[in-house]
């Protein structure tokens, strides 16, 4: 809140020695609102590294900034991960079991080398 109260307060009409009617009271309080909240947009710019809004449609590269990295890029950013290597004794029973019948001769035939392939 310390931010946004360094925004000049709006005068009320009394103080400024004329009279206005409901209709300018409201402009008044329409442009203290729109003033405040550009600058809040504009600290939030600041704090969070949001992009200003693309007024009169310039080129200003966002559409490229969305963009996921590809190439080298991509690999600098993103570092190479170890997967790690799970140990599950059903598929190291099932590869030994294979082995063993590799040895001895009794594998399954390959794909359409059956009983009743011609």
């Amino acid at each position: 809140l310390g931010v946004l109260s360094r925004v000049a307060p709006v005068r009320p009409a009394s103080e400024c020695g004329e009279r206005t009617s409901g209709a300018a009271s409201m402009s008044l309080l329409k442009e203290f609102v729109s003033r405040r909240a550009l600058l809040v947009a504009e600290h939030s710019r600041k704090i969070f590294g949001h992009m200003p809004p693309n007024v009169g449609n310039l080129r200003n590269g966002r559409k490229r900034l969305k963009w996921k990295p590809s190439g080298p890029g991509k690999l600098a950013y993103y570092p190479e991960k170890e997967i790690p290597q799970r140990f599950d004794p059903v598929v190291q029973y099932r590869k030994d079991k294979l082995n063993i019948l590799k040895e001895t001769g009794r594998t399954p035939p390959a794909k359409g080398q059956g009983k009743r392939s011609k």
